[in-house]
């Protein structure tokens, strides 16, 4: 459900005819906002308000805006410095700016001697998907003795889709103990199997790579290590990642995942479908999805339950009714709401909202009137 504002018209005192009027778009970029100007005073509509903006009106030309040129020198001048401080900025800078094509420069910088100059180049390759970096990469990882480096190598190898990458992987999991690495390992992982499935290529050897990976970081003591072996779960198996996170919600369970796995199954459709073949009992685990997901089947389930979690976890029931935007369940809950308990009731009003877009605010009478239409 489309919850914008429709059509707001703006009438704005202006003594001249302005130069230009901008507003944001959903880039949050400046773009042009048509205009009137009549008698002194400016008028523009927007045609749509989902969130908040801003509208510029702008009495003279704006300024050359030569930020991004000061910065393409800068990075150019520091990527000729000799400092380890001055490399690694000038490869940050580098990073963000495919077109000021500095790319080339970032394979050399990962044999430098300082670890913060081989990280940052590292995470720049990947970031411009500067495929002609990976035989650097690779050459590196496989002496790299810096646990915050060999992290970022990998997982910029992973960005590259490089087919060298499941094999240094799973030797890297195994060599080290960090939990940085380990961490950019799976994080990797993740990132190279989500693309091979996107392409049709996530064929069984890769699926085993993937398990081999879970097997190696799920039974780590660090939570920044086993949490993410979900994401990799949930691309390879994911009937054993929903298994998991319903094992998860029995008594006496490993909890550690229970809430990751919660967020992935939240996320992705395919998951979701299958975890609805037997919801979730636990409230709070219920809550935690709907917040996170619209659907018919859990604003049912909130209606359904909505005596015992509305009283149990009133600010978790009304994000996630709000959530839903689902009629029914809005309706239903407005009806009980002299049954409700006192905790609720600031809720009440936000739910509402959300669902019809009404704007009426907290004037009982009101609702009850729009409702009964």
């Amino acid at each position: 459900m489309d919850l914008s504002a429709r059509h707001l018209t703006f009438s704005l005192k202006e003594p001249q005819r302005p130069v230009r009027v901008q507003t944001f778009d959903e880039t949050w970029s400046l773009v042009d906002l048509p205009f009137d100007w009549k008698d002194g005073r400016a008028t523009m509509t927007l045609a749509s308000l989902p969130r908040e903006n801003m509208i510029v009106v702008r009495a003279k030309p704006a300024p050359a805006d030569t930020r991004v040129e000061e910065m393409r020198r800068n990075a150019v001048a520091l990527l000729d410095m000799a400092g380890w401080e001055d490399l690694s900025a000038g490869a940050w800078y580098a990073g963000f700016y495919p077109e000021w094509q500095l790319a080339g420069k970032l394979p050399p910088l990962l044999a430098h001697e300082h670890f913060m100059v081989r990280r940052q180049a590292a995470e720049s390759i990947g970031r411009l998907q500067y495929v002609a970096g990976a035989d650097a990469l690779a050459a590196q990882i496989a002496k790299e003795r810096d646990a915050h480096a060999l992290g970022d190598e990998l997982y910029a190898l992973a960005q590259l889709g490089d087919a060298r990458f499941p094999a240094l992987a799973q030797a890297a999991m195994r060599a080290s103990h960090q939990a940085q690495t380990r961490k950019m390992i799976l994080r990797g992982a993740a990132l190279y199997l989500e693309a091979k499935k996107t392409a049709g290529a996530l064929d069984e050897p890769l699926k085993a790579v993937g398990n081999t990976l879970i097997a190696l970081g799920g039974d780590d003591l660090d939570r920044r290590v086993y949490l993410e072996t979900v994401p990799v779960l949930a691309l390879v198996d994911p009937a054993r990642a929903v298994a998991q996170w319903q094992n998860a919600m029995l008594p006496g369970a490993d909890t550690r995942t229970r809430d990751a796995l919660t967020n992935a199954i939240a996320a992705d459709a395919a998951l979701f479908a299958l975890a609805m073949n037997t919801p979730p009992a636990d409230g709070n685990v219920l809550l935690n999805l709907a917040m996170q997901r619209a659907d018919p089947r859990l604003a049912r389930l909130l209606t359904e339950r909505m005596d015992e979690l509305a009283r149990l976890y009133p600010l978790g029931y009304g994000f996630a009714a709000a959530k839903q935007a689902d009629p029914a369940l809005a309706r239903a809950v407005f009806a009980k709401r002299a049954t409700l308990p006192d905790t609720f009731v600031p809720y009440l009003y936000a739910l509402l909202e959300r669902t019809f877009n009404a704007r009426l605010g907290n004037v009982e009478a009101d609702w009850a009137a729009y409702l009964a239409k």
